[in-house]
């Protein structure tokens, strides 16, 4: 519980950096505007939480699979399954940042 309160805290002040700041950070005549600027950093918001949590599945089901295939090899083809099942999260994230890029 103690490490998501860090992370919490160390993402919302990633958070501030990362777009709060370079929004009023803005010079006179640049053609970047700030739904450009949002934009980009909603991609890259997606990307990193959805890898990050696919990251943290796979080490999970991962480590859980290797113990089960352990005591009972036979049911190690079925562990795959849920393997891929935590990489597709890495790809949705990879799709909600294109979709983004795509419509915005």
């Amino acid at each position: 519980m103690k490490r998501l309160r860090y992370l919490f805290m160390l993402s919302s002040i990633a958070f501030l950096l990362m777009f709060v700041m370079p929004i009023f950070a803005q010079e006179e005549g640049t053609t970047e505007t700030t739904a450009q600027v949002a934009k980009f950093y909603s991609m890259a918001l997606a990307v990193i939480g959805s890898s990050a949590a696919g990251g943290y599945a796979v080490a999970k089901v991962g480590t859980a699979a290797c113990a089960a295939a352990a005591e009972r090899p036979e049911l190690a083809g079925r562990f795959l399954i849920y393997l891929g099942l935590a990489e597709g999260v890495c790809i949705y994230g990879v799709l909600v940042a294109l979709i983004i890029w795509i419509t915005v």
